[in-house]
């Protein structure tokens, strides 16, 4: 039955043209077989579906992909809930809904979602989704005493609603007693069930007894029980009276299989937003390509796609956090991230300017990438001669990095990561031979063009160009480049000097986070794919006083590490808006 849907979609919309795959879904699997009432349950999946605008998962595990391969256009199952995307320019969205029935018949009704200005709730009672798995809770005071007095009433309130789900706690409370704007001190939880949460309500009343002046975030210490670590937050000097915050937006090759979809489909008002200012939404998030249980391997070298999707990500990721009332006194970026920064707090506005340019330019198709012509020029290689372009990470300081380089003309010191580790690249035997000279072992790194070194030079210009939009500088931020490690005046002209300028040399990442240091930088959020920035913070700052934290991680609840990240922020005297998780609605 697959194969002949196949082939009958093929021959009806299979030819046609667009940046979306047809999405694929069923809710048999949902509900199983209801007999007659099978073909009305479909159509009441598609509506609510577009009502939503939220793609469910496809439910069956065993769907073969055999007979969709072959068509003109994509099909895809979603992998899990998520935004359903779109390219505005191209119309609304639509849904075919198909039923067989038991005597031979077949019924088929087309469904378009409403485009204008329909009634919508503003708020939902209940979430698509269900309610969320974790709550938090915020105990705000002047003194310990405060937060003690406030622990023992949660715990009453626990008691009382021992059957509640967490998020309807959570909500209870906050709307019974909502913590002030910025407390002198903060003790903050995420709690799963209500067991997890007498667990931290426990052991925080035995710490504040003990330990009344000692931080508690539970980091990098294995010996708490997993109900406390990064779940249970304390700072008795908070470091958002002490110093500024920054967003940090990551670089290439952090990238992985479903970054983003289950925010999209937590939050689908951050992606409504955009997709009200945007005329092409798809072409930027690609879920296609990004959005499944895993990656392509030809993704890895598709850099525009790369491009595109991260930059549009770190977008979605600080949209998010900031809808919350969080809002940095500095933006920094790691290569790519620089761009992403730009673009999330709109002093570049042209994202889909971008993407046309993208798909328009060579430069990260064949001049940095792919044959990586510009290294051949470089190189001055003869005709048949072809460029084997690799890079890789290894954990040595940079100074011995560049006594070895004088050796090697073809091999480039592209980013100093931190000061026990960098980012090489080059021609692969000059680089094998590099890494072996130093002894050391050494890491590949895939999704990274050409870039940080001379090999830029001959595509100077047209690279210059790519990074030339419209400029607008918002109010109260500190924009910092990577290239040359301070803050700037924003606008057309520098900004594109200052794109190019990390382009051409290596970046010195542990000067830039020097200078955001010594600029009274302390908390440090991380807004993009994965946590590289992070990691490479702390091993910078070490003991010095500071907080680094990643909103977007591989491998975890995406939901969870958004309230984790809140729930720190309040433990550290940033103002969170926690009304978006509790309405009064």
């Amino acid at each position: 039955e697959d194969r002949v849907e196949a082939d009958a979609l093929t021959r009806i919309i299979g030819a046609t043209s667009g940046d979306s795959p047809c999405w694929v879904g069923s809710v048999k699997p949902e509900i199983g077989h209801t007999g007659s009432a099978s073909g009305l349950a479909s159509v009441l999946r598609a509506a609510l579906s577009l009502y939503h605008q939220l793609l469910p998962p496809f439910g069956h595990p065993r769907l073969d992909p055999t007979p969709w391969n072959n068509c003109p256009r994509q099909f895809a199952t979603p992998a899990a809930a998520q935004y359903w995307l779109r390219n505005r320019a191209e119309g609304p969205r639509r849904a075919l809904v198909t039923s067989l029935g038991g005597d031979g018949s077949c019924s088929a009704v087309v469904l378009e979602g409403l485009s204008g200005k329909g009634k919508r709730p503003s708020q939902f009672l209940q979430h698509p989704l269900g309610p969320l798995r974790e709550g938090l809770f915020a105990l705000g005071g002047t003194t310990v005493a405060d937060i003690q007095e406030q622990i023992d009433t949660l715990e009453q309130l626990r008691q009382k609603q021992a059957q509640t789900g967490m998020d309807h706690l959570a909500r209870l409370r906050f709307l019974a007693q909502p913590p002030a704007t910025t407390p002198a001190r903060c003790l903050a939880l995420v709690a799963a069930s209500s067991e997890e949460l007498y667990q931290q309500l426990s052991f925080a009343r035995r710490w504040l007894q003990e330990h009344p002046e000692q931080r508690l975030d539970g980091n990098g210490n294995p010996s708490l029980p997993a109900a406390i670590r990064d779940r249970l937050f304390y700072a008795p000097e908070p470091l958002a009276t002490r110093g500024r915050m920054a967003f940090i937006f990551p670089g290439s090759g952090n990238h992985f299989a479903g970054m983003g979809r289950d925010l999209s489909s937590r939050w689908a008002d951050i992606f409504r937003i955009q997709d009200a200012r945007s005329q092409y939404l798809i072409r930027q998030y690609l879920p296609q390509h990004f959005w499944g249980n895993e990656l392509a391997e030809s993704i890895h070298d598709n850099h525009n796609a790369l491009v595109s999707a991260q930059v549009a990500l770190g977008t979605a990721v600080s949209d998010l956090v900031r809808s919350f009332g969080i809002e940095p006194q500095a933006v920094s970026g790691y290569s790519l991230g620089e761009s992403a920064g730009l673009f999330s707090f709109d002093a570049w506005q042209d994202r889909e300017g971008m993407s046309r340019r993208l798909r328009e330019s060579t430069l990260f198709t064949e001049s940095l990438a792919g044959p990586c012509r510009a290294a051949h020029q470089t190189w001055k290689l003869s005709p048949e001669e072809t460029v084997d372009w690799a890079i890789c990470l290894v954990p040595v300081a940079a100074g011995k990095v560049r006594q070895a380089l004088s050796a090697f003309s073809r091999v480039y010191l592209l980013i100093i990561n931190t000061y026990e580790e960098c980012v090489l690249g080059g021609d692969r035997q000059q680089l094998e031979q590099l890494v072996s000279q130093l002894g050391c072992p050494s890491i590949p790194l895939r999704g990274i063009t050409t870039v940080h070194c001379e090999v830029v030079d001959p595509v100077a210009q047209a690279y210059r160009d790519l990074h030339r939009f419209p400029t607008t500088p918002p109010e109260d931020i500190r924009f910092y480049r990577c290239g040359l490690g301070h803050s700037y005046e924003l606008d057309e002209e520098s900004v594109a000097d200052a794109i190019l300028n990390q382009a051409l040399a290596t970046i010195d990442y542990p000067r830039l986070v020097e200078q955001l240091y010594a600029d009274g930088v302390r908390i440090f959020l991380e807004m993009g794919p994965g946590n590289s920035c992070s990691r490479m913070i702390s091993r910078i700052l070490k003991d010095r006083p500071h907080l680094t934290r990643a909103a977007c991680l591989p491998g975890q609840d995406a939901a969870s590490l958004i309230l984790r990240l809140l729930a720190q922020c309040l433990a550290e005297g940033i103002a969170v808006d926690l009304r978006k998780l509790y309405p009064d609605a």
